[in-house]
């Protein structure tokens, strides 16, 4: 990326584009350049690291909605009951399969 912006400043001052800001002050364009370049990789690690934190997150919340649904179904509640409730039926699923490998 450093050599093609340093051969954008050339070709500009060549061809009498900004060329007295770009004689002047040439290290501070390529510098303001070179740091948008890492803004935008910073910002698609950070993206990257909040998708990840979100999968956790996700899985965390998963488990947590599997083990309130064990809770009901051995508490008796019927499985429509606790899917009419808003729980997936996959979650209370899981739940079931859980119980039954677990007598």
């Amino acid at each position: 990326m450093s050599v093609a912006i340093k051969r954008a400043i050339d070709r500009c001052i060549q061809e009498d584009v900004l060329k007295d800001i770009l004689l002047k002050h040439r290290m501070e364009v390529e510098d303001v350049l070179l740091t948008e370049y890492n803004e935008i990789e910073h910002i698609n690690n950070e993206k990257s690291i909040s998708y990840e934190e979100g999968m956790e997150k996700g899985q965390v919340q998963g488990v947590q909605d599997a083990f309130d649904v064990l809770a009901r179904l051995k508490a008796g509640e019927s499985r429509e009951s606790i899917i009419l409730s808003g729980v997936k039926s996959s979650t209370v699923d899981a739940a079931e399969e859980f119980m039954n490998r677990n007598k």
